[in-house]
């Protein structure tokens, strides 16, 4: 088992979500309707975009890989990806249930499937961000997030900044790496 900070990074992505999913939060009610309904209804609905779709996929792709991950380095290797799509999918259903009772919020089960979707691909290795991490391209940018050293010397924007701009985990800055104020590469965060 391994110390990760994908943990944290999902609660707060899962904070994240909620926020979005149930903003505003004003004017909760009864509506006089199931509050699963919206599973039973036709598919597609009525209402739908590519932007609803597009979004729905995205919003949960850093959701399923950071779960994934923090599976995966706490030992539950086998399980990981069925966990992070369960995971992933009862939050949105979670999400959609909690919409019937927001009038500004129309819950769907195309949204639900759509975050499910999204929940599942962004879990896989061989996703772009998956790809992106085990090739180290995140590590500086992992790095410049969590590095307490990073909020001295240029500051902690500075730093993620610079993190975001290093190829594939090489530091090309002076003092990273060596005890200095900067971010720190080399090591598995």
């Amino acid at each position: 088992m391994e110390k990760t900070t994908a943990w944290p990074f999902a609660l707060i992505y899962s904070a994240l979500i909620v926020f979005a999913s149930l903003f505003p939060f004003e004017g909760w009610r009864a509506q006089g309707i199931s509050p699963w309904e919206f599973l039973t209804a036709p598919l597609p609905p009525h209402y739908w975009t590519g932007f609803d779709v597009g979004i729905n996929i995205v919003g949960y792709l850093p959701l399923g890989f950071m779960l994934a991950l923090a599976l995966m380095r706490s030992g539950w290797r086998r399980s990981a990806v069925p966990l992070a799509l369960l995971a992933g999918a009862a939050l949105s259903l979670l999400m959609e249930f909690l919409q019937i009772y927001l009038p500004k919020r129309v819950p769907s089960n195309l949204d639900w499937l759509l975050n499910s979707a999204g929940g599942l691909a962004g879990r896989s290795e061989r996703s772009a961000a998956g790809a992106a991490w085990h090739r180290g391209a995140l590590e500086p940018l992992s790095h410049a997030l969590v590095c307490a050293r990073c909020t001295r010397g240029a500051g902690a924007a500075g730093a993620v900044a610079l993190g975001a701009a290093v190829p594939c985990g090489r530091a090309v800055w002076p003092g990273a790496g060596t005890g200095a104020p900067g971010v720190h590469v080399g090591r598995t965060v």
